[in-house]
């Protein structure tokens, strides 16, 4: 679908998505608009849909070079965490702050498709959303510690109660940052990460030997 914008240099591609991201950002989904972002590329309308077909694809199509980027970034930052999981986890999401900071639109995009999910491209947005939560856990987190684990409980058990609970955290959390903006939302989570610790504390005995 894409392949004509793949084709183009990456200073050009990396030019104009950050023009589309700028609008997005700005005006939200329904609101954004391709005339503005044509007009600001110094391109024709016909070409940014042979680009992307149309405004729905277009916006997916920014999502995933978004999440793509960020895990990227994710990936570089997170290597040398210590510890077992739940320390993995604790000490990342310190650093997820740090990212979302220094990429403060691409933060502010996912932060606005998250809790305020077009209707027109929500459940793409969810498969996405669950398969990036996925992806942190099982990939930048790391290997669960088998040697360490108690009888009958396996890896991916291990994986997949921790899993239940971050997504379960993150729709309660996302609840209190409903009416605020996204840089009062990184003042939050100090105070959730200490909560989580709590929580964390009972997760730890349930999954590892004593």
């Amino acid at each position: 679908m894409y392949e004509s914008f793949e084709k183009l240099s990456d200073d050009k591609k990396i030019k104009l998505l950050n023009i589309i991201l700028d609008e997005f950002v700005e005006k939200g989904y329904e609101n954004a608009s391709t005339n503005t972002i044509v007009k600001n590329a110094g391109i024709s309308k016909g070409l940014l849909f042979h680009y992307f077909g149309n405004k729905q694809d277009m916006f997916l199509y920014l999502v995933d070079w978004v999440i793509k980027e960020i895990y990227q970034m994710t990936l570089r930052e997170f290597k040398g965490l210590q510890g077992d999981i739940f320390e993995r986890i604790l000490q990342g999401s310190q650093l997820k702050m740090k990212i979302a900071r220094e990429n403060i639109k691409m933060y502010k995009l996912l932060y606005d498709v998250y809790l305020r999910t077009p209707e027109k491209v929500k459940a793409p947005l969810q498969e996405r959303f669950k398969m990036f939560t996925e992806m942190k856990l099982e990939t930048v987190y790391g290997q669960i510690e088998e040697d360490k684990l108690r009888e009958g409980v396996t890896p991916k058990m291990a994986c997949q109660l921790i899993l239940y609970f971050v997504e379960g955290y993150n729709a309660s959390f996302s609840k209190l940052m409903d009416n605020i903006k996204p840089e009062e939302a990184l003042n939050l989570v100090d105070e959730a990460a200490k909560e989580i610790q709590q929580y964390f504390k009972i997760l730890r005995k349930g999954i590892f030997k004593d």
